[in-house]
């Protein structure tokens, strides 16, 4: 009986090896995923669950149990790889291979299951204090987990910007410019546009609320002065934060030099 454990604990850790460096190794999504299942869904649990019960049958209570401690697991090892910064295919494979391998390795000196631990009595508790115990962690830890994904993934927004520019109106009048704002942030966003012509303010707009994708233009007319060039610049501010910059453009007005525009 101790041999055919034996031989069930190499098994399994030797599942766990292969699973992981197929893993690795596999350049294909459908590879990766048919060697991830059983080390995500199987195999930690699986030898977890033998550690603790050596004496144990396969039944499909044990099989669900080893499904719920797998999950339990990828859990933990999720939120431990969040906060190292390795939740990458490598570091999956290694934590949950290597708890796999671990478990089978220490589980000949488990001398006793976790059912003698804590005994049933007559008329108490279907669910003894350690089981209630791993509800109860396993409970936690989800939610926590499921808090921490969806603020990372609310808070991720995919190539979002705003476009700012500002351009002669026409070729025959360039000291006319038009003033243009594009919302491309995935939510509504409300911004202040502050016009200097040689450091001195000329126009203000204030609370400029836009919707994604939404469009915002003005023209404005430069004056004529006695130098030759004029800089033109636009400040827009983000969400009536006065105290950055969020985009800036710059324009020079020359009387016979080329113009040209400058974005940051």
């Amino acid at each position: 009986m101790k041999t055919n454990r034996r031989s069930e604990a190499i098994l399994v850790g030797a599942m766990a090896v292969v699973a992981a460096v197929v893993a690795m190794a596999s350049s294909g999504s459908a590879w990766r995923t048919l060697s991830a299942a059983p080390l995500v869904l199987c195999l930690p649990g699986y030898a977890i669950v033998s550690a603790l019960f050596p004496d144990e049958p396969i039944s499909l209570e044990k099989a669900v149990f080893a499904v719920g401690l797998s999950i339990a697991t990828t859990i933990i090892w999720g939120l431990l790889l969040h906060f190292a910064d390795a939740l990458t295919c490598a570091g999956w494979a290694l934590s949950l291979s290597g708890t796999t391998v671990a478990v089978t390795a220490i589980a000949p000196v488990i001398s006793r299951p976790l059912a003698v631990l804590t005994p049933r009595r007559p008329g108490a508790w279907p669910v003894d204090k350690w089981r209630a115990a791993c509800l109860v962690g396993s409970a936690v830890i989800t939610i926590a987990a499921i808090h921490l994904a969806r603020e990372g993934a609310s808070a991720h927004r995919e190539y979002s910007f705003t476009e700012f520019w500002m351009v002669p109106n026409s070729p025959d009048d360039e000291s006319l410019l038009t003033i243009g704002l594009k919302n491309f942030e995935k939510v509504p966003a409300s911004y202040d546009i502050e016009i200097t012509i040689d450091g001195e303010v000329v126009d203000l707009w204030r609370s400029i609320s836009l919707q994604p994708e939404e469009l915002w233009t003005r023209d404005m007319s430069v004056p004529s002065a006695a130098q030759p060039i004029r800089r033109v610049e636009a400040w827009l501010f983000k969400d009536s934060n006065r105290n950055l910059v969020y985009r800036k453009v710059w324009f020079d007005v020359a009387s016979s030099e080329p113009r040209r525009t400058v974005t940051e």
